[in-house]
């Protein structure tokens, strides 16, 4: 099956809002053996959006918009798509309930023009929506399947896994498993050299894809059914393993501090941050994942000399002759945010994000204090302030990551 995505708005086309859904939608497609062929932009103009559909039908078996199925003269999906396919639109009973309902349950009087979104072209399908007032659509014609997505992400993501994708795959021959993995303190480049021939290889594929402070890893098989898929995908999986296994942090949709959440979650254990030029970006970090309140206690942001002697409760003199960007400093901020918040782990972070400073710029330290004494790290992250910043927050997790590893 080969397919086009088009996502439909002005605010997409000229960059007011990123085009992540696209990204999401393409992503899935592949990873369930479908072949993407067309992805587009197309602004808000009905004649170009039935051009962008016409000339998608010509080219995929699939056409997949996204946006444009709200209540406003400018969502415009609904028509487009029945201009496109010579299917008429009518009004839908089970969607306008749907509509209905949303409105009613959060008390909220409904307008008329959200009657509108409860139309469906002929022979096709409103696909339910329970985050959002728009239903989705889906409509066979000529051998050929349109199916329509609403914009906002939260709506888009559960509909198409849990309503477009398994009927799909009911179309779909053969098997196809993904494996993403997600690694960090290691290069893109180092990666590569240790994986050798995996990554020569077409089937399973083993491809990498940087990220800042990280590496992703995409395994990819197709066989002839899912089992055979899987079973390739697992045994390179394990080769892969084999050779990075100590760099990998975690396996599909998570994040270093989720996964750092949960290690501490299971020791019933707690963390504390006192960071510099990290400004806040690692306590952001552990606060995100739901649940956080249980691991995370807090810290505070240490972000000039003045602020280490008062928050961090450095000695002004020592931190005179050591410098506010030492390894002396970070192990002393580690210690103290541990014993002020009475954590089993205190987290640090200093450096020269610049691109101004008074020492070398990209030049980082991060510590870990725990019960049986403090590790710090030296890091040379760059020149680009943003990089650095991040970078060093990334670091400093990945710091806390892998003494715990050593702990266990």
């Amino acid at each position: 099956m080969k397919a086009a995505v088009i996502a439909v708005g002005n605010e997409v086309l000229f960059g007011d809002t990123v085009n992540t859904n696209g990204a999401f939608v393409a992503a899935e497609l592949t990873a369930a053996k479908v072949q993407m062929v067309l992805q587009t932009v197309v602004p808000d103009q009905i004649s170009q959006l039935v051009a962008a559909i016409s000339q998608a039908r010509r080219v995929a078996d699939l056409v997949v918009l996204i946006g444009g199925l709200g209540p406003t003269v400018d969502d415009i999906t609904r028509q487009a798509i029945a201009d496109a396919t010579g299917c008429p639109l009518q009004l839908d009973p089970t969607a306008l309930a749907d509509v209905e309902r949303y409105f009613a349950e959060r008390r909220r009087p409904m307008s008329q023009s959200n009657r509108q979104q409860a139309l469906v072209p002929v022979g096709g399908q409103a696909l339910a929506n329970q985050r959002g007032t728009a239903p989705g659509l889906w409509l066979e014609v000529d051998s050929q399947v349109v199916v329509a997505l609403p914009g906002p992400p939260i709506e888009l993501a559960p509909m198409f896994r849990e309503t477009v994708l398994p009927r799909l795959r009911q179309r779909l021959e053969g098997g196809r498993q993904v494996i993403w993995l997600r690694t960090s303190g290691i290069g893109e480049s180092t990666l590569q050299d240790m994986l050798g021939d995996l990554l020569t290889t077409t089937n399973p594929s083993v491809l990498p894809y940087a990220k800042l402070g990280e590496v992703h890893l995409r395994i990819l098989a197709d066989a002839a059914s899912q089992p055979a898929a899987e079973q390739m995908a697992a045994q390179r999986l394990a080769a892969v393993m084999a050779l990075i296994g100590p760099y990998v942090y975690g396996q599909g949709d998570v994040s270093l501090e989720s996964v750092l959440l949960d290690r501490l979650r299971q020791r019933q254990q707690t963390v504390a941050v006192s960071e510099s030029a990290t400004g806040g970006l690692i306590s952001a970090r552990l606060s995100d994942p739901a649940g956080a309140s249980q691991v995370f206690l807090g810290g505070s942001i240490v972000y000039t000399a003045s602020a280490k002697v008062h928050f961090g409760a450095l000695d002004a003199g020592e931190l005179r002759r050591h410098g506010p960007v030492s390894a002396w400093a970070a192990e002393e901020l580690a210690h103290s945010v541990r014993h002020q918040l009475d954590a089993t782990w205190g987290l640090a972070s200093c450096g020269w994000a610049g691109p101004e400073a008074d020492g070398e710029v990209g030049l980082a330290y991060t510590a870990v204090a725990g019960s049986a004494g403090v590790t710090w790290r030296e890091h040379r992250l760059g020149h680009n302030r943003h990089d650095v910043r991040h970078r060093l927050a990334q670091a400093a997790l990945w710091h806390l990551y892998q003494v715990l590893d050593e702990a266990e």
